[in-house]
């Protein structure tokens, strides 16, 4: 039992929860979960991600010591902190476990400065004739190719009537003709003239300024899936064919083995793909619509039943069915599935805020392919394994899969 006398309310509870916290905050025994406080950890990580991979202070050494540090930290804080709001104690547990699997992840099991690569773009405008970004796009630099070998077609042909009309010394005609030949010129449109246009390529980690470091440090710690990067998890669509097109590669180096991704719109789980901002803002919006729905229905049930309050030998409240009052196996699935159910659409509501903000708010204008809406394919895919295919089934094929990487 979590509280001492029986309370009315779930106000009750939350009462009494919050009046304990204060008590153990003010005798010691309590440390609060305070900001800038949690963040050292993740600061000193970022701070030696931003140091370039040819630097001597870059070293596996260096990376242990960063990861010890980063353990330290959180587990620490898991052990000695506390908060009264829901979101801060989110922190305190979940978040500081994910970290520290995280940063074992990215600098002792992988070397990501030199392994990690994302998708990056680059926006190319014709200006005054001039192809402005660092190189002419592709597609450009072949239609210009073919603008030139026709122009050069038409100055042959050009050429030729000009020799036979001075043979025959008609000026004029001469004249009429170069001026017809410049009026087709300047009227027929150029491919090239087409802009803006956009080019993706791999990014591996930037030698460039400080402030295109910490974007890709950022977006490598903010990056639960992999989407966009060459370490995408198994299960998620890839890129559409047209930016897979335009890769080198892949994958460009020898996580290759691992990038099992295709163009389809649906991956082999099942979970979709959005490659317009329309389908994507209509389905975050019927995602956040639901999920508001749905847990305002569980937590409306949560609050009525004082299982929940942690009174965990309380029955039942008395709207329920009548099956769960006599069967206690009932009861107990019930509260279960209604715990799991309420979890799932947290998670589900949440994540949806990712696609409503970065493409709806901000945009690819803003934030270039972070701000694209097939960097956000959904959450969940079928139920039922791969395409149908069974847990059994995927798992020989995972192994099947390690056993050829590991040659």
């Amino acid at each position: 039992m979590l509280v001492d006398a029986s309370p009315r309310s779930a106000q009750d509870v939350i009462a009494y929860h919050k009046q304990k916290y204060n008590e153990g905050v003010q005798d010691g025994s309590i440390i609060p979960f305070t900001y800038p406080m949690f963040s050292l950890g993740l600061a000193v990580v970022v701070v030696f991600m931003l140091i370039p991979p040819q630097s001597p202070f870059d070293t596996p050494l260096t990376r242990w010591a960063v990861v010890t540090f980063m353990a330290y930290w959180h587990v620490w804080i898991i052990v000695n902190c506390r908060s009264f709001n829901e979101a801060p104690s989110f922190g305190i547990g979940i978040v500081s476990a994910c970290l520290i699997l995280w940063t074992a992840t990215t600098l002792i099991f992988h070397d990501s400065k030199r392994e990690f690569k994302r998708i990056e773009s680059k926006t190319y405008v014709r200006h005054r004739g001039e192809w402005w970004g660092l190189k002419k796009p592709r597609v450009a630099q072949e239609a210009e190719a073919e603008a030139e070998e026709s122009s050069n077609r038409r100055m042959s042909n050009g050429n030729s009537a000009v020799h036979s009309l001075k043979k025959m010394g008609g000026q004029a005609d001469l004249k009429a003709t170069a001026d017809s030949q410049s009026a087709k010129t300047s009227a027929t449109p150029s491919a090239a003239e087409e802009a803006p246009s956009n080019e993706y390529f791999w990014q591996g980690y930037p030698s460039g300024p400080l402030i295109e470091r910490l974007d890709w440090v950022a977006d490598l710690y903010c990056s639960f899936r992999g989407t966009g990067w060459n370490w995408l998890i198994s299960g998620l669509p890839g890129p559409p064919h047209h930016i897979q097109a335009q890769l080198s590669s892949p994958s460009p180096n020898s996580l290759a083995s691992v990038h099992r991704s295709t163009s389809l719109p649906i991956s082999r789980a099942g979970v979709p793909r959005f490659d317009t901002f329309r389908a994507s803002i209509l389905h975050t919006t019927w995602l956040l619509t639901s999920g508001y729905i749905a847990l305002d229905a569980c937590l409306t049930l949560i609050t009525h039943d004082p299982y929940f309050w942690g009174l965990t030998s309380a029955p039942v409240p008395a709207f329920l069915p009548a099956p769960l009052h006599t069967s206690w196996a009932l009861a107990r699935a019930y509260r279960l599935v209604l715990s799991m159910t309420l979890i799932w659409l947290c998670l589900r509501t949440f994540f949806a805020l990712a696609p409503l903000v970065y493409v709806g708010a901000l945009g690819p204008r803003r934030l270039g392919p972070r701000g694209e809406p097939w960097l956000y394919p959904d959450h969940y895919g079928a139920a039922g394994g791969e395409r149908g295919r069974g847990v059994r089934v995927e798992w020989g094929v995972a192994c099947v899969r390690q056993r050829d990487a590991d040659g």
